[in-house]
């Protein structure tokens, strides 16, 4: 298995033991670029923000429901760029756990 799949699956592992608070999908990853990537393998997420400090990922369902709002310590992002946005949340439009 990659470095990847190992992460997906300790995702799903950990998401079925504790859950997740207000059946929001939020995931604790070390960088906004592991937040991306479990957004990119998974099949409804599109979009993405990371909170700095907590280090957690909220992952987006891929139709844009969320609106941007400026917040001080996240970055957001898409599946389908590659830029961060800093300062950015993308509020609204959470994934449902299970993830």
């Amino acid at each position: 298995m990659n470095k990847i799949s190992l992460v997906l699956v300790a995702v799903i592992l950990l998401t079925s033991l504790y859950g997740t608070s207000a059946d929001i999908c939020s995931i604790k990853t070390r960088t906004v670029d592991d937040c991306r990537m479990i957004c990119n393998k998974s099949y409804n997420c599109g979009y993405f923000t990371w909170a700095i400090t907590s280090k957690t990922c909220y992952l987006k369902g891929r139709r844009k429901r969320w609106s941007r709002r400026p917040h001080n310590g996240v970055i957001s992002g898409s599946k389908t760029f590659d830029e961060n946005i800093v300062g950015i949340d993308f509020n609204g439009g959470d994934m449902r756990s299970p993830c």
